[in-house]
């Protein structure tokens, strides 16, 4: 089996309840991210180099990463701090330099598993943003610590531009997750208890990047980044509007609370903004405070979509709108509401 085989098979794995933006995909999930801005609009070639945007999705189509929910940054430093083991030696024109994961022997949601031991890191390997190669960051300095548990390194990020400011201050903020693209040397797939396909395990395979990604639980930490004009460089700029532009539109449940504490009764009906807010479904509910929070955030992403049919078709606000319709239906006194609401994006 070959790679081109592996990434062939990858929709065929069961998928398991979880967070998108985690996990063994290809490349072109983030690299599509970080070049759609508002409106959808495509990236200019100006702002990578002169190369086609289009051309680097195709080439991310080819290009296995994986992004382990472990894989932080760690230790911040400035690149003459003297808490720095000896041997990490800071090139010139660093701007910090970070202690970070890499991967995990944890099982993914989709059922991929990467034995830690197994992973090979190119010692001169680049850090990259989003997984694009003509945005290289900075670089890998040494690695910490190798084995069955854990790799993780020291990465140098270098003061090279507007670009590697923005991602300092990211990081800071703690908006961002370290991702790796990885070629497989030794796999096997996996089988469930039923004899199927259930993901792979994945033996030995070299590491060529290290990348810098957003996923969706840390986006509101960029969003507050770009919306202080944090943000600098024309490409980070582009990328935080457009994350700016698509966050859920804000409506507020109207509540009449009982008591004060999280399990205590509430009573809510739907926002005069919401669709069918006059109609069979805008009788007062009563619920837990905890659970009308729940379908106050299902509700704004639902709205966000509405809205914009466009936004459910985008990957990122798909797969949060699926989790909010299902949160939904975990509450009976608004399953009847998520079940109007998805009928009506079918519709959309």
């Amino acid at each position: 089996m070959t790679v081109n085989d592996v990434i062939a098979r990858l929709p065929h794995r069961k998928k398991r309840p979880g967070t998108f933006g985690y996990g063994v995909t290809t490349a072109d999930v983030y690299v599509r991210d970080a070049l759609t801005g508002p409106n959808r609009a495509k990236c200019p070639s100006r702002l990578l180099n002169g190369v086609d945007a289009s051309q680097l999705v195709k080439d991310a189509e080819n290009k296995l990463v994986n992004c382990d929910p472990n894989a932080t940054v760690t230790d911040i430093k400035s690149p003459t701090d003297s808490s720095l083991p000896d041997h990490i030696k800071a090139p010139k024109n660093t701007l910090m330099v970070f202690r970070n994961i890499i991967t995990t022997p944890r099982e993914d949601r989709d059922g991929d598993l990467l034995l830690t031991r197994g992973a090979m890191p190119d010692p001169k390997m680049p850090l990259l943003w989003q997984h694009l190669p003509v945005m290289p960051l900075g670089k890998m300095l040494a690695v910490d610590r190798h084995d069955d548990d854990m790799l993780r390194v020291w990465t140098a990020l270098l003061d090279l531009n507007e670009s590697t400011e923005d991602a300092a201050k990211l990081i800071e903020a703690d908006a961002l997750r370290i991702s790796h693209g990885f070629a497989p040397l030794e796999f096997e797939e996996r089988l469930d208890k039923s004899g199927d396909f259930s993901g792979f395990l994945f033996h030995k395979y070299e590491i060529m990047e290290e990348s810098l990604v957003s996923v969706p639980s840390n986006v509101d930490a960029v969003i507050s980044t770009y919306s202080r004009n944090g943000l600098k460089s024309a490409l980070f700029k582009r990328w935080g509007q457009r994350l700016f532009e698509d966050r859920p539109t804000q409506v507020a449940i109207n509540t009449r609370q009982r008591r004060g504490t999280t399990g205590s009764p509430v009573q809510f009906s739907l926002p005069s903004n919401m669709p069918y807010a006059d109609g069979p479904l805008s009788r007062t509910k009563t619920v837990t405070v905890r659970e009308a929070a729940t379908i106050d955030a299902a509700l704004k992403t639902v709205l966000s979509c509405l809205t914009d049919p466009t936004n459910a078709s985008h990957q990122l606000v798909s797969d949060r709108l699926t989790n909010a319709l299902a949160a939904m239906d975990r509450i009976k006194e608004s399953r009847r509401v998520g079940e109007a609401y998805r009928d009506l994006l079918h519709q959309s």
